[in-house]
């Protein structure tokens, strides 16, 4: 990727891990009676990192100033029906260093906000990565809840436009022929106050992340959280198309759409699980309500007979000449 990208990191004088030899426990190797020795490696030196990957990554974020342009980005946001900043003091992690954080984690093998831990006490690492300093899990939560969907959408922006200035350091031509590819997929989730979940076909309760990607380069465009039952031909699905296309570098060439038959069939299996639910119940109401069944389908072959009216018992018949209602 020639200089624009090269590596500006002070390089640390070359660290050996330690190797403890511990004598074993008594067992024998069966040969010329010598004892088996245990060897246990430590690597508990300060400067040593897990994650010397994040050197990259880092580099990359600060030549893009990916940071900065996401917090202006975010503090720029519409500030639709009284939207309120999403960071209002200076001191911590701004918006935009949460986002690259969480990122960051994720690269790194992370599902959850709590995986952020293992970077902050990753102490060596820092100067490696794109935010020094992580924020602890519950303050990402609670910094987290803050953010609305037009901080979001504001935020897709910035990066998009942060990757148009990467693909022209990289001599990438924007007038090439773009296809999109949208897909979704089923992510399983646990407990039942996850706001916007819903049961799925599979009977998960989950959520459906719809995303849209430049085939070409490899790269994701915009994304849609939908609830785990939710149609992939929805009103959503339409905006994120619209969305999409407005994140396209200027000048580009013929733009075509791939969209994924896993969505259709996962709708029309989640249809035909709806149906068999119906027909379950339906059943079940049957076997209930045997009698009455019978007893209506009874009457209703009568009535088509030309039957005139209800025939009671003799005794009945007794008390209604008497004056008295039958059902009395």
């Amino acid at each position: 990727m020639g200089p624009w990208l090269s590596l500006d990191v002070q390089a640390k004088p070359e660290v050996t891990v330690a190797v403890m030899q511990k004598r074993g426990s008594g067992r024998r190797s069966g040969r010329r009676g010598e004892q088996l020795t245990k060897l246990e490696i430590v690597a508990d030196e300060q400067t040593l990192t897990p994650f010397g990957g994040t050197a990259v990554l880092g580099e990359l974020v600060r030549r893009l100033e990916l940071v900065p342009a996401l917090d202006r980005a975010i503090e720029g946001a519409p500030k639709v029906g009284g939207l309120a900043p999403v960071k209002v003091r200076d001191r911590g992690a701004s918006p935009g260093e949460l986002l690259v954080a969480l990122a960051d984690s994720m690269l790194l093998g992370g599902d959850a906000l709590q995986d952020l831990e293992r970077l902050r006490r990753d102490e060596a690492g820092a100067e490696l990565r794109a935010v020094a300093e992580i924020p602890a899990a519950s303050t990402a939560a609670g910094l987290a809840r803050r953010f609305r969907r037009t901080h979001l959408r504001a935020a897709e922006a910035a990066f998009a436009s942060a990757a148009d200035h990467f693909d022209r350091e990289l001599g990438r031509e924007a007038g090439e022929a773009i296809t999109l590819d949208f897909d979704s997929s089923q992510v399983e989730v646990y407990g039942r106050k996850k706001p916007g979940a819903s049961v799925n076909y599979q009977g998960q309760l989950a959520y459906q992340p719809l995303l849209a990607v430049w085939a070409e380069r490899g790269r994701t465009l915009a994304t849609e959280l939908l609830a785990g039952s939710a149609s992939t031909k929805g009103e959503e699905s339409r905006a994120l198309l619209a969305r999409t296309l407005s994140y396209l570098p200027a000048g580009h060439g013929e733009v075509s759409v791939r969209l994924a038959p896993a969505s259709t069939a996962s709708t029309c299996s989640l249809t035909a699980a709806r149906a068999a639910r119906a027909s379950r119940s339906r059943c079940r109401a049957a076997r209930r309500c045997g009698r009455r069944s019978s007893a209506s389908r009874r009457s209703s072959g009568a009535r088509r007979r030309g039957w005139s009216g209800p025939r009671w018992p003799r005794r009945a018949t007794a008390r209604r000449a008497g004056g008295q209602s039958p059902c009395a």
